[in-house]
């Protein structure tokens, strides 16, 4: 929900109080107990120990509160066993309030951000008790998206955790491919175990497949680390009718302390029924690499030839970006030109200019200005001129998408927001990415890694992950509606 304009007001009774640490958490994955992990949630819970109501609130969060720790008071100053009680919990501004009978017993200054920024979720755990509620009222400003959506994936869905890093391609026969890393635990599990997953609509985007596994890497009965596949991207080639799809297989190697793996790829030629058995990507790529991942999407040249996008850190202990090429069909893949050598700008996305260059828009640099950074290929991906910032595209450090929708359009979508993910935009650019004179807000709340495609209708659809991770929205996307938003 929006902060700025809201109130929520819970009837509660709490028939045991002794050894209980019943919990209110705002913000975040609320089934969560520990709230400095917890994406920015803040916790009002009874301390089992020593009697004490308590607030927890990370302070470090981009996503929430400013707060520290603090004790409000003894417990059973402030509550009865099964009395009832009334919690209210209101945003004015930016002061964050909690009352407990009418009673004022915390503030804190809310998220500095625009008026209209996500809070996140509420949610009222038991834990080691029962809480018993009576009645729940909320109203204010709720976040919501701004166009008819699916929620292609959820929270604890088909049996992940969560799912990440979705792309999102149409075949030449109209089919909508959506591949994403499906996690089956969350990121405090010590071991991780992510699987390369899609989902397929045949119908524009109005229904969906069910969630099919492309390809799990690891059995925890093997011997070794444990294995998984992290990221991923895909790529069409419209003249061999294929799609590729390219995941990082990796895994922690202990006894250097650092992550390592590489990019295997899979290939399907009836528009994602069935794949190839996935296999390295082959040529010298990694050899060069400690770790190499590869992101966002691919694109195929006017020329034929197929670039995805990549970056991780070399041999030499140095971060990179770059490109990977094939000129035969996907056959055999070697490195292009590094977008970034030696510098913190991760997960580059490539486009095609109208006069055949290519363009590569990257995270903003650190310590500098949060707004994106980009270089340019005159050679399809060989060699890349010198690092360029543009302005007009603003940065919060997350993974952004390009995609030329046709000969004189290309879009461009992030979360739009310098303070943290949040404020998912699309932009159209109708001069090679110089400006950016059309943009409109799809969703006011978290949102993080996204990616578009042009739907068969020719509208754009547009895939992203929300609400701190626990969603996977797909949303189609009007031209004509973007386009009406003021320059």
């Amino acid at each position: 929900m929006y902060g700025g304009d809201f109130t929520m007001r819970a009837r509660l009774s709490l028939p045991e109080l002794n050894g209980s640490g019943a919990s209110l958490i705002v913000g975040g994955h609320y089934h969560h107990a520990d709230a400095r992990t917890d994406h920015g949630a803040v916790r009002l819970w009874l301390d089992a120990a020593d009697g004490l109501l308590r607030v927890t609130a990370p302070r470090n969060s981009q996503f929430l509160l400013r707060a520290e720790d603090q004790v409000i008071g003894k417990r059973s100053d402030l509550l009865k066993p099964n009395r009832l009680f009334d919690l209210e919990l209101r945003c004015r501004g930016t002061n964050f309030t909690v009352r407990l009978d009418g009673r004022q017993i915390y503030r804190a200054a809310a998220y500095q951000g625009p008026r209209k920024d996500w809070i996140g979720k509420l949610g009222f755990m038991p834990h080691r008790g029962e809480i018993q509620l009576i009645d729940f009222r909320a109203q204010g400003n709720f976040a919501r998206v701004a166009l008819p959506h699916v929620n292609l994936w959820d929270l604890d869905e088909d049996g992940y955790f969560n799912v990440r890093h979705p792309v999102i391609h149409n075949t030449d026969n109209g089919t909508l491919l959506v591949i994403a890393g499906g996690r089956r635990h969350d990121d405090t599990h010590e071991e991780p175990d992510q699987d390369l997953i899609m989902k397929r609509s045949t119908d524009g985007g109005r229904t969906w497949s069910k969630t099919k596994v492309l390809w799990d890497p690891w059995n925890p009965g093997e011997e070794g680390p444990p294995i998984e596949a992290q990221m991923c991207t895909a790529v069409v080639d419209r003249e061999m009718d294929a799609v590729f799809a390219v995941t990082t297989r990796q895994w922690f190697d202990k006894e250097s302390g650092k992550w390592r793996g590489g990019p295997w790829i899979m290939q399907s030629t009836d528009d994602g029924l069935t794949w190839t058995n996935p296999k390295p990507i082959g040529g010298d790529i990694v050899t060069h690499w400690q770790i190499l991942k590869t992101c966002a999407s691919g694109i195929q040249l006017r020329s034929g030839r197929l670039l995805l996008p990549g970056y991780g850190v070399l041999t030499d202990g140095q971060e990179a970006g770059c490109l990977l090429i094939s000129d035969d069909h996907g056959k055999t893949w070697r490195q292009g030109g590094f977008t970034g050598h030696g510098l913190r700008i991760p997960e580059p996305t490539p486009v095609e200019l109208s006069d055949g260059r290519v363009m590569v828009n990257m995270r903003f640099k650190p310590r500098t200005t949060r707004s994106r950074t980009f270089v340019v290929s005159n050679d399809g991906g060989e060699t890349f001129g010198p690092l360029q910032t543009d302005t007009a595209l603003p940065d919060p450090g997350c993974q952004g998408a390009l995609w030329r929708h046709n000969a004189t359009q290309i879009l461009f979508s992030n979360p739009a927001f310098t303070g943290g993910r949040f404020r998912m935009t699309v932009k159209l650019s109708e001069d090679d990415g110089k400006s950016w004179l059309h943009s409109r807000l799809i969703y006011g709340g978290f949102s993080s890694y996204s990616h578009m495609t042009t739907l068969p209708d020719n509208r754009i659809g547009l895939i992203f992950e929300s609400d701190s991770f626990m969603r996977i929205k797909f949303v189609p996307i009007d031209l004509a509606w973007l386009k009406s938003a003021n320059p």
